[in-house]
Order: structure tokens, then C-alpha cells, then sequence
């Protein structure tokens, strides 16, 4: 049915259309050229292609609506029957289930102690309280005694050869001078940079100086001034080379290495000696 529709349509556009063509060559014929002819001819041609493409469309959209339509029916066609529904089975009394155990009653909850305060502050004030108590509690226990360390001091390592330096010095503490200045040479040549090579130098000079051998105890105590300035024998080897000049006579030398040791060392023991001394010289 849609098919003769369209057809018919498209045949009255045609009859139309030669209809004008006729009407246009009729007038043409009254006195228009015939190149006006071609182009009027041309342009209704080009009408009439443009009106069949436009059908043609059409005709294709509506054999398509066509087709959906005779196919709708089919996709709706199933035999929908209500399911049967089976009666349930009367209980018997073997399916009733058996009674079981008495359950008691339950005791009503005790109110705690946050449904004691009717307000949050005062709940809080309370906890706050409740927890401050058990702090105080166990700060009040008295603390455990820690497990006791035992530390091992190490002590500082003692100076290279101090034995022969110890031994040397006793021998001329005792008077045998020989023996302990023989003892502290060989400790310098053993230990040269030994903590206690100012000591030992300075107890030659002091060996020399017993045996009033000023000379050779001088050259011994210039020795520990010279090369170890910043050591404490150093004051007490400048006090015993003014002693040791003076001893010689030499005044001069004497007051001279005296003034050294109350400028150099103003603060020290050997420096207030040196003082009386030198009132003495001069």
C-alpha cells in the first residue's frame, strides 16, 4: 500500500512537471530564443533529478518504518502461561519444633557511673576524677630499683719507661748520685719522647748540682728551659741556674736568668724564691 502511494506521487510530479514544460515551450514559442530554451530546459531537468532523489529517500525511510513495523509483532509473540503453583504441605507434629530449655529473665542492666550525672561536664569532671586517682595510686608505689652497672674506669696508661725513670730518681733522692744520674741517661736514650723526659732532664741538673758541679748542671737545666718551656720544671730549672751562677760567682748571669723566671713566670713558686734571691744580689 505505501509502495502505490509513493508511486503515484512520483507520476503526478512528472505529469507536473511536462505540464510547465509544455506551458514554457508554448511561450518560448511566442518569441524567446532558443538558447533561453536550452538553459530553461536544463534547470528543469536538474529540478526534476533533485525531486527523484528526494523520493527516492524517502521511499528507502519508509520501506525501512515498514519493516520494523512487520517485524514488531514477532519479537512480542511468546506464550506467556502462568506458572502452576504447588499447595505447601500441612505440618504435621513432627515438624513443630520441640520446646526448648526455660530462659530466664534478665536482671535490668546497673546504671553506670556516666548515666550517674544527668550533664556531660559533670560525666566528664567525673572520669577526669576517677582517672586522676589511679595516677595518684601508682605514682605512690614505691619504684623499682634499677639493676645496678658495674663500669670498669679504665686508668690512663702509664708513661713509656716509667719503671727506669722511677728507679733512677729514688737512687738520687738517696744520695747515690752516680748511680741514678747513669740511670736516668739511659732512660732518655731508651724513652727520648717520653712524658717524663722533662723530669729527667731536669734531675741530671739536679744530680750535677748536688755534686756542686755547677757547670754541668747548668747546661742540664738550660736543657729542660729550652726545649720544654710550657712544662712546670721549667721555672724550677731558670731558679736553679741563677743559683748555680751565683754559686760561680757570676752575678751577672745570675740576676739575669733570676729576672727571666719573675717575667716569664710571675705567678709560679720558683718566681717568689727568685725575688728574696735577688734582693740578696743586689
Amino acid at each position: 500500500m505505501v509502495r502505490f502511494v509513493i508511486v503515484a506521487t512520483t507520476l503526478v510530479a512528472l505529469l507536473m512537471t511536462c505540464g510547465c514544460s509544455a506551458r514554457s515551450s508554448s511561450e518560448s514559442a511566442s518569441g524567446a530564443s532558443e538558447e533561453w530554451r536550452l538553459r530553461n530546459l536544463e534547470e528543469k531537468s536538474l529540478q526534476f533529478q533533485n525531486a527523484q532523489m528526494e523520493l527516492a529517500s524517502r521511499l528507502n525511510s519508509l520501506e525501512g518504518r515498514v519493516q520494523d513495523l512487520e517485524a514488531a509483532p514477532r519479537l512480542g509473540e511468546q506464550d506467556i502461561r502462568p506458572q502452576e503453583t504447588k499447595p505447601e504441605p500441612l505440618m504435621t507434629s513432627d515438624d513443630l519444633p520441640t520446646p526448648g530449655p526455660v530462659m530466664k529473665k534478665e536482671e535490668p542492666a546497673k546504671p553506670s557511673d556516666w548515666d550517674k550525672y544527668p550533664d556531660a561536664t559533670a560525666k566528664t569532671k567525673a572520669m577526669d576524677k576517677t582517672a586522676t586517682d589511679k595516677a595518684m595510686k601508682a605514682a605512690a608505689k614505691p619504684a623499682s630499683k634499677p639493676a645496678s652497672k658495674k663500669y670498669s674506669i679504665k686508668k690512663p696508661a702509664a708513661p713509656a719507661g716509667k719503671a727506669a725513670y722511677d728507679k733512677a730518681l729514688k737512687l738520687i733522692l738517696a744520695g747515690k748520685t752516680e748511680s741514678g744520674r747513669n740511670g736516668m741517661e739511659a732512660f732518655l736514650k731508651s724513652n727520648p719522647k717520653s712524658t717524663l723526659a722533662p723530669n729527667a732532664h731536669y734531675w741530671l741538673g739536679e744530680s750535677w748540682y748536688h755534686q756542686k758541679r755547677y757547670a754541668e748542671s747548668i747546661v742540664a737545666f738550660k736543657q729542660v728551659h729550652q726545649q720544654y718551656p710550657k712544662h712546670d720544671k721549667a721555672a724550677a730549672a731558670l731558679l736553679k741556674i741563677g743559683y748555680a751562677y751565683a754559686a760561680l760567682g757570676d752575678r751577672d748571669n745570675a740576676r739575669f736568668y733570676l729576672e727571666v723566671l719573675t717575667q716569664d713566670y710571675p705567678k709560679s713558686e720558683p718566681a717568689s724564691l727568685a725575688r728574696n734571691r735577688l734582693k740578696k744580689l743586689k
